[in-house]
């Protein structure tokens, strides 16, 4: 079951927190470094130039390339100092008006070939916008402000074609140097936030709708603290059984400020409070993602038919889960809860409903943090269960209260199996995103009193680490029968980790990743369907070409036409007399 925990709802206040480490801040660094920007402007102007009402520059242009940018993380200020390329602009007009006809300023037209600024740097300290963050920031957006105007130096060089007097020339170098300053100053501090603002927080979340509000912020020289809100909603709403939503309380759990210090050789830092845990847990309850399987109910009643009254029939299984799961966190670890499990058994005796078995058991666990390297992401499992019945009430069974601990035990085992399954590797949270040119992964986990800290490391996309070759799929047909195919999928890779596939019929809609190889396709109407599937790795790398077969549902004959581009033929042997026929024919096709 694949469930993510980062989904659903609002989350408490400071629900996620993120510390940028100094290794963070030198990727904006790089980030910055390949910014190459154009300035255009219609008309650029200043008036009583001397005795000139007005003397500008038309079709002013400037391109300003960034050659370097230091940054440095200070007590309440992150001082940037960044060198620029050859800022340089091309064919302008200088041009001058004067409505005075008495003095000896000529109005005038003439050509500038180029400007240069050549050694351009700025170098000043930023400070994070005070006051309220919620209102300031306006969801994603970090935000600095220069501590106080910065002054761009630079040495400035044009060629013009002719002017009347040296004057102009210096307004020329005056009014080059204000427009490149009021325009990288403009410039320097919201491309600095883009780097070290959302895109440490705000990544894929599983194709879900995402919202996030930073509410606060601080500087110090050790990192950058970011504490954010965040609103995330479900992508479907299952039709599942539960309780009775919204009378059970709210999610609870705390949300205090994480340490969030353990950095080590990481870059970056990301919290999540247990209260945001918990509130995900109670939405995804509410939306129905903790079902229980039918084929899990028919397991439960043929266990407990045994006990059952042999005169009682039509046995039909229910189980609820009344209580959102409840994460708790600490140093020592997970503590995972599963209040709640309702639990009836019913059936007909005589004619008339009766109810067997009505039972209400709490389970509580250790969650184990792990890393699923084929789906990227960090997990957590349920191990060790423990059981206490609030309720149990038994009747129509054979041999009386004689059995009633018999039944007791085989729901305790049905418990720990379907809990165990049901919190088996569920994702917390995404391991690997893509922002900027720089990948952030996964390192590793740490539960900490109040919340999970998560460790990033940074690479940029050129980085030998950084995986960019997709994997190569294959597809074959095990077995089929009636209406349904069991197919296996395959693929190789340039790398050693394992991969993960999709799969999808007839162009219906991709699955969800899973490690499983093998899938079954069931309720196939007759006639010829494609099946699709295809394979991604640890980078998410997806191939692009997806391994492609056929099946043809057929009320008689079946036949093999042959198989090509490395379609298994192993389930042969298990088509003789099926409704289904493997056309075997695997093609590439290539993404629009």
């Amino acid at each position: 079951m694949i469930w993510f925990l980062l989904s659903l709802a609002a989350a408490a206040p400071e629900g996620i927190q993120v510390r940028v480490f100094p290794g963070a801040v030198s990727f904006a660094e790089q980030y910055a470094e390949a910014q190459d920007t154009a300035y255009l402007y219609d008309d650029l102007y200043d008036v009583n130039i001397s005795c000139w009402d007005q003397v500008g520059i038309r079709d002013f242009n400037l391109d300003v390339p960034i050659d370097d940018v230091r940054l440095t993380l200070g007590e309440g200020t992150l001082t940037v100092d960044v060198d620029f390329g050859l800022i340089r602009g091309e064919n302008m007009i200088l041009y001058s008006r004067d409505a005075d006809w008495l003095d000896t300023c000529a109005e005038f037209d003439t050509e500038v070939y180029y400007i240069e600024l050549d050694q351009g740097r700025i170098n000043a300290p930023l400070q994070l916008y005070t006051g309220g963050f919620g209102s300031v920031f306006g969801g994603t957006d970090l935000a600095f402000t220069w501590v106080d105007d910065p002054v761009m130096t630079g040495d400035i060089s044009t060629s013009i074609a002719w002017v009347p007097d040296d004057l102009i020339l210096y307004f020329v170098e005056d009014m080059v140097f204000a427009a490149a300053n009021d325009a990288m100053t403009a410039t320097v501090p919201p491309m600095i936030a883009e780097i070290l603002g959302s895109a440490a927080y705000a990544g894929d979340y599983g194709g879900l709708s995402t919202s996030f509000e930073l509410i606060d912020a601080t500087l110090t020289p050790q990192a950058m603290s970011l504490y954010v809100d965040v609103d995330l909603s479900p992508a479907e709403v299952l039709p599942c059984d539960i309780g009775a939503p919204g009378t059970f309380g709210i999610a609870g759990g705390r949300s205090a400020r994480l340490p969030l210090d353990q950095a080590n050789d990481t870059d970056l830092g990301v919290g999540l409070t247990e209260a945001l845990l918990n509130e995900s847990m109670h939405a995804a309850w509410e939306a129905g993602w903790f079902c229980f399987p039918t084929d899990t109910m028919d397991d439960l009643t043929k266990a407990l038919a045994l006990f059952i009254d042999p005169r009682v029939a039509k046995l039909e299984a229910w189980v609820i889960l009344d209580e959102a799961p409840v994460l708790v966190a600490s140093s020592d670890g997970l503590e995972v809860s599963l209040p709640q499990i309702r639990i009836e058994l019913n059936g007909v005796l005589d004619g008339d409903p009766v109810q067997i078995v009505t039972a209400v058991v709490d389970v509580v666990g250790t969650g184990v943090p792990g890393f699923d390297n084929a789906l990227t992401a960090m997990t957590v499992s349920l191990v060790e269960p423990s059981f206490a019945f609030e309720k149990i009430e038994i009747q129509y069974v054979s041999g009386g209260s004689v059995v009633q601990p018999a039944i007791q035990k085989e729901l305790e085992k049905w418990v720990a199996k379907e809990a165990g399954k049901a919190m088996q590797d569920v994702v917390l949270f995404d391991a690997l995103y893509y922002a900027y040119d720089v990948a952030m992964l996964l390192e590793r986990s740490e539960p900490v009193d109040g919340g999970l800290e998560l460790y990033f490391s940074l690479f940029t996309t050129d980085d030998p680490a950084v995986d960019t070759i997709p994997p190569d799929t294959t597809i074959s047909v095990v077995s089929a029968s009636k209406h349904n195919a069991t197919l296996e999928s395959a693929g190789t890779d340039d790398r050693t980790d394992p991969l993960a596939y999709s799969w999808q019929v007839d162009g219906g809609g991709w699955s969800a990743y899973s490690l499983d190889t093998v899938f079954n396709v069931t309720g196939l109407d007759e006639g010829t369907h494609t099946i699709e599937v295809v394979a991604r790795d640890k980078w998410l790398n997806v191939d692009g070409s997806p391994a492609v077969t056929q099946v043809k549902v057929e009320a008689n004959a079946v036949s093999a036409t042959g198989c090509l581009g490395g379609c298994s033929s192993t389930g042969m042997g298990a088509l003789g007399g099926s409704w289904l026929l493997p056309l075997l024919w695997l093609r590439r096709r290539r993404f629009a």
